[in-house]
């Protein structure tokens, strides 16, 4: 058997699977000899673990010589497989798998290329540097151009960087299925609000403007827009509720719809919109 799959025993089961687990996923095989479908399933998991060099190892546990091993881990019937992932079992399937399902069992677990530039990416967003966490968050998603999740934390990095219309490309290019998600709403009213403001006055002026004019109600929007990507939203929410009572006409009813859109950001769950979602309901009905 090659390095990265091999048989071991209950003494050193802790050192071959659950420290190596910690590296990386390992795939333990509970077999036995009498087993034909057992006995089927080992050139798959050769090609599996040659495939996988270096990020799974794959483990054969014979449960006639290790029977203290298959009732520890609760194995009733064979070929079972477990996988394990960080000293636990993750995931498992017992009988004859087909290389595909074999694949996508271990698919599910294996470490991605971008999992590291993901991890340093959210560590420069924590410390204020947007620009080089949306540069690594690129790399990503160049790396992994499926991962639809890596792309909206690409357009939220974006936002933190000033870079409202690259965020706005992200979001045109999510597909039918993702856009409808609740990351992807998110990201689609932040945006919304950040174009808003993109040129806009200060939040000294504009407050200034509708002390002077209270119908001002696009100073009155441009306030809850900064208040709202500034993470006080409360503030926000008052003005486009005063923004309803004043003229549902304004902009197509855009104190309604941005109420709707600053929940998405604020958490539509949140008690925060709850009790906005009711205030908003009164002037509606």
């Amino acid at each position: 058997m090659s390095g990265n799959l091999f048989q071991t025993d209950a003494a050193h089961f802790a050192t071959d699977v659950l420290a190596e687990s910690e590296q990386h996923p390992v795939l333990v095989d509970f077999w036995a000899q009498w087993c034909g479908p057992c006995l089927a399933l080992v050139p798959l998991l050769e090609r599996l673990a040659l495939d996988l060099e270096g990020r799974l190892t794959v483990v054969k546990v014979d449960v006639d010589r290790e029977p203290e091993l298959a009732t520890r881990y609760a194995v009733r019937a064979l070929p079972t497989l477990k996988l394990f992932r960080r000293g636990a079992v993750v995931d498992e399937v017992v009988g004859m798998q087909s290389p595909g399902a074999l694949r996508a069992l271990v698919d599910r677990h294996l470490d991605k290329p971008a999992d590291a530039i993901y991890a340093a990416a959210r560590s420069l967003l924590a410390s204020g540097d947007a620009a080089g966490a949306a540069t690594l968050l690129k790399e990503a998603v160049e790396a992994e151009p499926g991962n639809w999740l890596l792309r909206i934390e690409l357009g939220n990095a974006l936002l933190e960087a000033n870079d409202v219309a690259e965020a706005e490309r992200v979001v045109r290019e999510l597909p039918a299925n993702v856009a409808e998600d609740p990351p992807s709403r998110v990201l689609r009213a932040r945006v919304e609000f950040a174009r808003a403001v993109e040129d806009a006055p200060s939040p000294a002026a504009l407050e200034e403007r509708v002390k002077v004019n209270p119908d001002d109600l696009e100073a009155r929007y441009l306030l809850a827009s900064h208040a709202v990507l500034d993470g006080n939203p409360e503030p926000g929410l008052e003005q486009l509720l005063e923004i309803m009572r004043r003229s549902r006409a304004f902009r197509d009813d855009l104190g309604r719809r941005s109420l709707v859109s600053a929940f998405e950001i604020i958490g539509n769950d949140s008690d925060l919109a709850k009790r906005y979602r009711a205030r908003m309901a009164g002037l509606l009905y």
